[in-house]
């Protein structure tokens, strides 16, 4: 490494590796981490590495060890209601972009945020508002609708939007028949419970569980059925024993705008009541997905740990990709397309940086050099002197000298 890049590596620290990537040395959580790489370039030039360029620069960083450096990844999920066996509805419904003034003391400030994980804060109130980093929970729409576009931030906790600048908020809802609970981060399948007796007070409560319990369940042809028997499954197995309608429909009942309407639940209610078991848990055609979306906006493969950041380990000759919590500490490896500039400036600054560099390691080097030359002759001198006189010493005290 030339002796610029040490300077600048010990004064910034940051290790500067083929002039495009970087290693923050400083360990910081994973937005902070990338907060401090998008500094490092013009707007847009710099940001963690990618999965694609981690591939492609991988060998050039000379990484080893079995440390964790946060890279370009998090892993974003979703419930969706499903039909035929895949997604079709998210859970929330996202209304919009709305204007509203919201006080500070009604806000949360989440570090990592989105619509499910605003939802816990938010008790029986319906309406989210997302802002940036800000979470409002609200029981009924505020503000006004304005245009989609000013909702131009990516939630940093979900691949969702999160507003915008001067109080722009995006605003998710859950119909209001429905309640939606999630205790567990492991957990990727959902039970019901319903309650009311008719459609206007219809509420199915919902609770997220681990998908090889044991429920309730009943089919689409069953609500056809005079009588229908009690079953108990897991919820793969309830998937498969109803099958499919001729229509393509999902095995447990369909899901779309009934919500809205109380058909849905007006079904589930009679079917409940030919089960017996009304103030039973049932399966639901609800399912959580997870995958992994890079901020070039790849989205990669399906599963992980829901909420997690991507982290690269070193291996032979290679690297290992882990979910590691967003807020832990570590080092960081950037990108910048453009080339990376200390200041932040685009690197048409950069050249004249590295002449400065150089211009004063060269001066550095002739100092050093003068020094030791000086300090060289001193004692040449020295020793010169001192031969002299032990010489002249000699020629006095020696009789031959003296005759």
């Amino acid at each position: 490494m030339e002796l610029h890049f040490v300077i600048f590596a010990l004064c910034t620290g940051i290790t500067v590796i083929a002039g495009q990537v970087m290693v923050l040395e400083d360990p910081r959580s994973w937005q902070e981490a990338r907060n401090a790489c998008q500094e490092k370039g013009e707007a847009g030039s710099c940001d963690l590495i990618t999965r694609q360029k981690l591939n492609e620069k991988w060998s050039d960083t000379g990484l080893s060890g079995s440390e964790h450096f946060w890279v370009g990844g998090q892993r974003f999920y979703q419930w969706f209601w499903q039909e035929n066996s895949k997604p079709r509805l998210p859970l929330f419904q996202r209304d919009g972009c709305y204007g509203a003034t919201v006080e500070d003391g009604d806000v949360i400030n989440m570090d990592f945020n989105g619509p499910y994980q605003c939802l816990p804060n938010c008790n029986a109130d319906k309406f989210i508002y997302l802002q940036e980093q800000k979470c409002h929970c609200s029981s009924a729409r505020k503000g006004g609708v304005v245009s989609r576009d000013s909702c131009d931030v990516t939630c940093n906790g979900s691949n969702d939007t999160c507003g915008g600048k001067n109080e722009i908020f995006s605003v998710y809802s859950l119909p209001s028949s429905i309640a939606f609970e999630e205790e567990d981060m492991s957990y990727d399948c959902a039970f019901g419970r319903l309650s009311g007796t008719t459609a206007d007070d219809y509420l199915l409560s919902i609770q997220a569980t681990n998908c090889e319990r044991y429920h309730h369940y009943f089919c689409l042809s069953d609500l056809q059925e005079d009588t229908v028997p009690s079953r108990l499954e897991k919820y793969d197995t309830a998937v498969t024993r109803c099958g499919s309608d001729a229509k393509g429909n999902s095995s447990l009942p369909t899901v779309t705008d009934y919500f809205r309407t109380g058909q849905l639940l007006d079904d589930f209610k009679v079917m409940l009541d030919k089960l017996g078991i009304s103030d039973s848990a049932f399966w639901l055609p609800l399912q959580r997905h997870t995958s992994a979306v890079w901020v070039d906006g790849e989205e990669a493969e399906q599963g992980g740990q829901p909420g997690a950041c991507i982290a690269a380990t070193p291996r032979t000759a290679s690297y290992r990709l882990n979910d590691v919590p967003c807020v832990d500490k570590h080092r960081a490896i950037c990108y910048c397309a453009n080339g990376m500039d200390s200041d932040g400036d685009s690197d048409a600054k950069k050249p004249e940086l590295d002449g400065k560099l150089k211009t004063i390691a060269i001066v550095i080097v002739v100092v050093v050099l003068l020094i030791v030359c000086v300090v060289a002759a001193v004692m040449f001198f020295l020793r010169r002197r001192r031969s002299t006189s032990d010489m002249d010493f000699e020629k006095h005290n020696n009789p031959v000298y003296r005759n």
